[in-house]
C-alpha cells in the first residue's frame, strides 16, 4: 500500500499479498490470500473488500499446536527416550 497525491491510500498493481501466522500457547492461527480459486462460502473462508479490491482469505485455527502444547509434546517425547 502506499499513498497518493492526495493522501489517499492505493494497491498497486502487481503488489502480492502477505498472510499472517499467530503463534499462540494453545494454539496456532493461519490466513492469507490464496493463489487458488476456493469456495468462498467454506468455514475457512472470508471475503473481504479493502480499499476497493475484494479478496477471499483462507484462515484457519489448529487447536492443540501453539507453543505451550509444542513444549508439553516435546518434553514427554524426550522424557519416554531417556527411559530408554
Amino acid at each position: 500500500m502506499q499513498k497518493n497525491l492526495w493522501h489517499l491510500w492505493v494497491h498497486p498493481h502487481g503488489v502480492d499479498t502477505t498472510g499472517a501466522l499467530d503463534l499462540g500457547g494453545a494454539s496456532t492461527q493461519i490466513s492469507f490470500v490464496s493463489g487458488e480459486k476456493m469456495e468462498p462460502n467454506t468455514s475457512d473462508t472470508v471475503q473481504v473488500s479493502l480499499y476497493g479490491y475484494t479478496y477471499t482469505l483462507y484462515t484457519h485455527s489448529f487447536q492443540c499446536y501453539g507453543r505451550n502444547e509444542a513444549e508439553k509434546k516435546f518434553l514427554a517425547m524426550l522424557l519416554q527416550v531417556l527411559r530408554v
